[in-house]
């Protein structure tokens, strides 16, 4: 108890005669005295404590629950700068192969990582992790969201928008290496032409509509149309432009979660007249309970945890036109507890002045855009 207190009290101070003994905690066998220790290392600028986390994670993979994986990334995330020193080289080096992964979840896992580090070290493996997604989906796979976030990355360290074209940033990376690059903001990317969701354009191609059903959708936005209705027709020109190389399903939520398919279906023409001909069928009604629908989305199982091989999506997209009958308070410990491996984002729209912050929150947690409509 004496050593719990004493690593509460040292968390954020970083004096460095604590240090080996911090170091020492967070290799204890105590879960509790670990994450203490852990939460007071995070941020600490020195190559030594970095080196520690990336040994952390290491032993997380051998040891599933060692470690809070998000304290690890927060550590990286919080530092200002990790020059291409010993431990920057560890981290690019630890990082890589998750980049190259088949997986997308080890892929949008790693990144955050790689925040902080050198250019130098950086970009290059960046721009190799972007030139192997990119050809996967031209082969037919890959993930328009691991792409998106490779190209936000490349554009925070650059300032320039050439979209997910490799070639471009491995040339833009040349010229700056070689001192020959011209000042200017590079070549733009082609403005946005597809449809949106209520103003959303989220970077998926595996996603899931989370529709509110509940009674209040029937309430009329113009002669003769409802709320309901207009959610379907954007629901209709957002997956018309998606192309048939995307995935996707519907789950509306009132009292209780109603939902289209178990699995993700191709967005071809005739799964979207399948799936509006589904959601026009069925009728608003019934109070606003958003979280068995977030859970219905995230395949959470009777036991509270989510099956992450059941899972297809990794983008959730919530339509809400008033208070949720749980209020926020449980999104933030759900995520920690629950949803931040799934590695979902949640986008949310919601309609009206309402709202009790539930969407806010959820868009916030994951990473996400939150949006009000009139």
């Amino acid at each position: 108890a004496r050593r719990l207190e004493a690593l509460e009290c040292l968390a954020g101070r970083r004096e460095a005669e604590t240090l080996t003994g911090l170091l020492h905690c967070a290799r204890d066998r105590d879960a509790q005295v670990r994450e203490l220790a852990m939460r007071a290392l995070v941020g600490w600028p020195d190559d030594g404590v970095h080196l520690f986390m990336l040994a952390q994670l290491a032993e997380n993979e051998r040891q599933p629950g060692w470690v809070n994986v998000a304290l690890v990334r927060q550590h990286f995330q919080s530092l200002a700068r990790l020059d291409a020193g010993r431990a920057a080289q560890a981290l690019v080096a630890f990082v890589r192969p998750a980049l190259v992964s088949t997986s997308w979840r080890d892929t949008v896992r790693a990144l955050p990582l790689l925040a902080r580090v050198d250019d130098a070290l950086a970009v290059p493996v960046l721009i190799e992790g972007l030139g192997l997604w990119v050809a996967r989906r031209e082969a037919g796979g890959g993930s328009r969201r691991v792409e998106s976030e490779f190209v936000a990355e490349l554009r925070r360290r650059s300032g320039r928008t050439m979209g997910a074209f490799p070639e471009r940033w491995s040339l833009w990376w040349r010229a700056r290496s070689a001192g020959t690059l011209v000042d200017g903001p590079g070549e733009a990317e082609a403005p946005t032409s597809r449809a949106g969701f209520y103003g959303l354009r989220p970077e998926t191609d595996r996603g899931t509509f989370l529709i509110d059903a509940s009674g209040s959708m029937d309430q009329q936005v113009a002669e003769g149309v409802t709320r309901y209705a207009q959610a379907l027709e954007q629901l209709v020109g957002f997956l018309d432009d998606l192309g048939p190389g995307a995935r996707f399903r519907v789950v509306l939520f009132d009292t209780h979660p109603r939902v289209w398919k178990e699995s993700l279906q191709p967005a071809t023409r005739s799964s979207i007249e399948a799936a509006e001909r589904w959601v026009a069928y069925q009728r608003p009604g019934g109070g606003t309970y958003l979280r068995p629908g977030i859970e219905t989305c995230l395949r959470v199982g009777l036991d509270g945890k989510i099956d992450l091989k059941l899972l297809e999506e990794d983008t959730v997209i919530v339509l809400c036109d008033g208070e949720t009958a749980e209020g926020r308070s449980w999104v933030w410990p759900w995520w920690r507890e629950v949803a931040e491996e799934s590695c979902v984002r949640f986008h949310c729209v919601q309609l009206g002045g309402g709202g009790n912050g539930t969407l806010e929150a959820l868009a916030e947690v994951s990473g996400g855009e939150f949006v009000r409509v009139p």
